[in-house]
């Protein structure tokens, strides 16, 4: 259920960026009680909370430094967390392929209308279905 419920959260937070420049708050503390509650339904109390843990830290852990250089937002860092609160061990590949998803993204916009800035929740959604549908051979197929 978790995998549904990231991908409303992905695609509220899109629709949010691409008209604001930001993704709300309180779409990210939705997510995240969503992300609790699906991992406690899954595996217990302390279980679900370890995974929900687990999957919300790792985007966090990896992505401070760009957040610090300016190369990321925090908002793109809060719908990870929350992703990966939703989904669990998989935010790692789904990290790697947003980064992806954005740098092509970022090249493209580049080099035709010398862009500087992107919506980097649109790299997150193409690196949640990169993952989710089994583009690169990933075992989460929906």
């Amino acid at each position: 259920m978790g995998i549904y419920i990231a991908f409303i959260i992905t695609i509220a937070a899109v629709v949010c960026d691409l008209k604001w420049w930001r993704i709300p708050n309180r779409l990210i503390v939705v997510g995240l009680i969503c992300g609790v509650l699906c991992n406690i339904t899954e595996f217990g109390i302390l279980g679900g909370i370890k995974q929900f843990a687990l999957g919300a830290v790792t985007p966090i852990a990896w992505l401070v430094i760009l957040f610090l250089i300016r190369g990321m937002g925090a908002g793109d860092i809060k719908l990870l967390t929350v992703i990966g609160g939703l989904m669990g061990r998989g935010i790692a590949e789904i990290v790697i392929y947003s980064i992806f998803a954005g740098s092509v993204i970022g090249l493209f916009g580049y080099l035709v209308k010398k862009i500087r800035r992107i919506h980097f929740s649109l790299a997150v959604m193409a690196g949640m279905m990169i993952y989710c549908f089994g583009i690169v051979g990933s075992d989460a197929a929906v």
